[in-house]
């Protein structure tokens, strides 16, 4: 309850500067691979734009169990399209992040940690569609996605 109510207040802070600064972005993720949730900011500068990002979440299967956290930055560059007829904006993702494990205790045969790199390269994709923009990430040494749904309240 404590650390969901930490997240929330996170959450909220990270939503007010967004809704202050019209340059900036605020996704909602999730990586479906252990359902652990977590927020993007990206904010723009000039055309590009420079994140951060942390997702958090527990692993537990039978006596096993481990809290992880996974935190990232980098880069997102738009893409630009001479067809004046598509309205989509993508946007390219890329930098890197670190995986940390902790409070792990019981048999490691489920998933052996020890196996995951704990700083990897994410690369991913956005598309917006007027206010909604879907975002699509990859962490390509450790093979784990995520996915991130923003809604900008202002233009």
């Amino acid at each position: 309850m404590k650390k969901q109510l930490i997240f929330l207040i996170i959450l909220s802070l990270l939503m007010t500067v967004c809704v202050s600064t019209v340059k900036a972005q605020v996704f909602v993720t999730l990586e479906p691979s252990f359902l652990k949730p977590g927020i993007l900011y990206n904010q723009k500068i000039g055309k590009i734009g420079l994140y951060s990002r942390v997702n958090y979440g527990n692993i537990k299967q039978g006596e096993f169990y481990t809290d992880n956290v996974k935190v990232g930055m980098g880069m997102s560059i738009p893409i630009s399209s001479k067809d004046k007829l598509n309205k989509n904006k993508l946007a390219l993702y890329f930098g890197p992040n670190y995986n940390h494990f902790f409070n792990t205790s019981g048999d490691n045969s489920y998933i052996n940690i020890d196996k995951v790199h704990p700083i990897s390269i994410d690369i991913g994709i956005s598309v917006t569609k007027g206010r909604f923009t879907i975002l699509m990430m990859s962490d390509l040494i450790n093979w784990k996605s995520l996915v991130g749904f923003s809604y900008r309240l202002r233009k």
